[in-house]
């Protein structure tokens, strides 16, 4: 490659040659023009790669601009301890020209999104079973793991892909599952003793798929660098997909992917770059959109689960990180070694999440994947849990979205992160795989079938059966398949755990053909005097309530420790101290009301700060005096601007930097806080709360950094004829549901506790200066609080 970029037209050598020389280092004297680079270069996507350059030494970047004659100097870096640097968010390109003391490299290229290499670059690259290596268009390797369900010259097998920056690729496995000796079986199930160390893998290998487990670059003991998602990483995905499909033990030539969580979210990435030999994905637990999904829910940094997370793959993506990449070293493995050298290039997406602040084109819009599922074009199993401790419930704004899909089917419940491994789904995601990717009839293989209890009981706690094989009766692959298509699209699981102690198994189940189903019906009740919620707006105005901010209660979850997927978790489901929030409750329901979709707390919010960081809940208050948490929503009061697309049920707030609106100290303002998606039964008799405060405490793993507002702070809520706040609840009419209440607790990832009193601190006009509180004429002054008992009554 370097012999050939010294054949560019004499012109530019002459050029470049005679600009480079006034920038020479001071004190070096009349260098030669050019020495022969001992530096390696890798040209990749948007980005240029040094590698085996001396450490310390200062690496420039030029670029030769032909039309205006002339050599720009770009930027500069330092190499790093172990040789490398890399030079990122490049225009595609050529003319790029790397120098190094007095060695130069020029005509490098900055490679396009779509680029991609002739198709004989995936045919002659050979995979085996076991441990080894795929190349990618810019000559990265990435470590592999192959597991065949059967002899190599048995095949073709139907086959899946599993791609994140875990250990998919990791081979130093053995036949222990969570601590069971499943080593007998593997007579029947061969996989369970080659034993991938991801469980989407072993289990899709138990079906009888061959895996191919494969890690993102810069990570495990792939080349390369990592950063979250970048154009790169999903162009890897691509030649991973490709690569694996160009097999002949792969039937058809084509593959599915599987992955729950990380490697479910990464199959988004691929799908919408749209690999032609990729038959269909199932991304399990997984999310609408990094940044307000996840990373800044409302426009608040959730340092507990998400940042956590991030911190925590960038310390395994470190050199020798983990033990599997140490042990294979150790054991001679030269290349990962090798793959090793660039990782302190690796990108601090921590930092990166703490300092961008705001929603971008550039930034943001392409870690959004509400932006790219409707360039998916391959059939598609989502499944995913309304109270996921790790990812959340922004999945919702995904569900019914991937337009281009031939087949889009999803399953969605109450419930936590393992639960897409639970029977129920696992039925699902198994049908879905032999129709679409096998093209086969869905079948169960019998030693799967003895083996899942065992496998339910070491993730949730107790054992679960797989439901009755529903394609038994039907007679091949055909008849199975219009039977598949035939029914509505999305299937919701109502009420898990509550007929089963708290394992992952529903109560009942509603299909329909959209999310919200096209029947939903907006709900909307208003916030009332003295804690009421009332479905009829108020006719005059009523004294606001306030509450105090504690930017402390963000660190506050409702789990700590182990077992939070077991049927018991122990869940500590912690009222926010007095004085903290404010409630509304509704009078017990007359009828039963089946709620599916997302929320809107409309609130008209005032202020002594400039911000706020509020945080609403909607809950059950049951009969018994129980209160069962459904759904939490946050907001910065700063980032309440809305997108053109909202709707009555769906405030959209992306928190864009221009739209970005601090509070007039004293002065009402709307903001709409949204609920993210939920499903839940509130049968007659039980009553609607919605709770208003300062967030944290109504998560079991995310936490919150708030703004440091003091107890000298005060937030009020208006109610009433001018300042109506209300929530807009999503009722769907002509739900048939079982009359029984389940159990409290028992509803997977939904905490319950006594219902505490309501305690609002009422805003009164006419006495200014006491308590610090706006008055209704925007005067400082006092408060009295009222108590609400669910079971006895409101009293003074």
């Amino acid at each position: 490659m370097a012999t050939m970029r010294r054949m560019g037209p004499f012109l530019v050598v002459l050029l470049v040659a005679a600009l480079l020389v006034p920038i020479a280092p001071a004190g070096a004297g009349a260098p030669p023009y050019w020495n022969e680079p001992t530096f390696s270069v890798r040209e990749s996507i948007e980005q240029v790669t040094i590698y085996d350059a001396p450490p310390g030494e200062t690496a420039e970047l030029f670029r030769f601009l032909p039309y205006q004659f002339a050599v720009v100097p770009l930027t500069s870096q330092v190499i790093d301890d172990f040789g490398s640097t890399v030079f990122r968010d490049l225009d595609a390109g050529r003319g790029y020209i790397v120098r190094i003391g007095d060695e130069i490299e020029w005509h490098i290229a900055a490679q396009s999104r779509s680029w991609l290499p002739a198709q004989s670059f995936y045919d002659d690259q050979d995979l085996v079973e076991g441990y080894q290596y795929i190349e990618t268009r810019d000559g990265t390797t990435l470590s592999v793991n192959v597991v065949l369900p059967g002899p190599i010259e048995d095949g073709p097998y139907p086959t899946v892909v599993e791609y994140s920056g875990y250990d998919p690729s990791n081979p130093l496995s053995s036949g222990q599952l969570d601590g069971i000796d499943v080593t007998a079986l593997c007579g029947s199930l061969p996989t369970l003793c080659k034993a991938p160390a991801q469980p989407s893998s072993l289990l899709a290998g138990l079906m009888g798929y061959a895996i191919v487990g494969v890690n993102v670059r810069g990570t495990g003991c792939s080349g390369g660098s990592y950063d979250f998602f970048e154009p790169m990483q999903v162009a890897d995905g691509y030649d991973a997909i490709e690569v694996v499909a160009s097999q002949d033990w792969v039937l058809d030539n084509e593959v599915g992917m599987v992955g729950l969580s990380y490697p479910g979210i990464t199959q988004l990435w691929v799908a919408q770059s749209q690999p032609p030999s990729l038959a269909a994905i199932t991304p399990v637990s997984v999310y609408g959109d990094t940044a307000s999904g996840v990373l800044r829910p409302g426009g608040i940094l959730n340092t507990g689960f998400a940042v956590s997370w991030v911190d925590n793959v960038l310390r395994n993506a470190q050199p020798n990180g983990t033990g599997w990449v140490r042990d294979l070293i150790a054991g001679g493995d030269t290349e990962c070694e090798q793959n090793q050298r660039i990782r302190l290039q690796n990108v601090d997406n921590v930092e990166q999440a703490r300092t961008e602040l705001f929603y971008t084109d550039e930034t943001a819009a392409p870690l959004d994947p509400r932006t790219f599922v409707d360039k998916i074009e391959v059939p598609v199993f989502l499944a995913s849990a309304f109270q996921d401790e790790q990812t959340g419930p922004s999945f919702g704004e995904i569900v019914g979205e991937f337009d281009n899909a031939p087949v889009a089917r999803h399953v969605i419940y109450n419930g936590l992160h393992a639960d897409g491994f639970s029977p129920e789904v696992l039925d699902e995601w198994n049908a879905f795989l032999d129709l679409f990717v096998a093209g086969e009839k869905p079948e169960v293989p019998g030693p799967v079938r003895f083996l899942v209890p065992l496998l339910t009981g070491a993730i949730f706690g107790g054992p679960i059966t797989l439901p009755d094989d529903p394609w038994a009766d039907v007679p091949d692959y055909e008849a199975a398949l219009d039977i598949y298509l035939d029914q509505d699209p999305i299937r919701v699981l109502f009420e898990r755990g509550g007929e089963t102690g708290g394992l992952p198994v529903s109560s009942f189940d509603y299909l329909t053909t959209e999310w919200p189903p096209p029947s939903t019906q907006v709900d909307r009740w208003w916030f009332g005097p003295e804690g009421t919620l009332s479905d009829v707006p108020a006719q005059e105005n009523h004294a606001p309530v306030s509450f105090v901010p504690n930017p402390d209660w963000g660190t506050e979850t409702y789990h700590s420790g182990g077992g939070i997927w077991l049927a018991d978790p122990g869940f500590d489901w912690v009222a926010a101290p007095d004085g903290e929030t404010v409630a509304f409750q509704s009078a017990p329901l007359d009828d039963t009301q089946v709620l599916m979709g997302t929320a809107s707390v409309d609130l008209y919010l005032r202020s002594t700060a400039t911000d706020a960081d509020v945080e609403v809940v909607i809950s059950e208050v049951r009969p018994d005096g129980q209160e069962m948490l459904v759904q939490a929503g946050t907001l910065r009061a700063s980032y309440r601007a809305l997108e053109p697309d909202s709707t009555e049920l769906l405030p959209k707030q992306l928190g864009r930097e221009q739209f970005i609106m601090p509070l007039e100290p004293g002065a009402f303002v709307p903001m709409r806080v949204q609920v993210p998606s939920f499903a839940h039964v509130f049968r007659a008799g039980s009553s609607i709360r919605v709770t208003v405060g300062t967030p944290g405490g109504d998560k079991p793993q995310w936490a919150f950094e708030l703004l440091g507002l003091g107890s000298e702070t005060r937030h009020d809520i208006g109610i009433g004829l001018d300042h109506p706040s209300s929530v807009a609840l999503p009722l769907v009419p002509f739900v048939p549901v079982p009359s029984t209440l389940p159990p409290c607790p028992s509803l997977r990832g939904q905490p319950c506790r006594v219902a505490p009193p309501i305690a609002n601190s009422k805003v009164l006009a006419g006495t200014p200066g006491s308590a610090g509180l706006l008055a209704d004429d925007g005067a400082f002054g006092s408060h009295e609080r009222l108590r609400f008992n669910p079971l006895v009554g409101w009293n003074d």
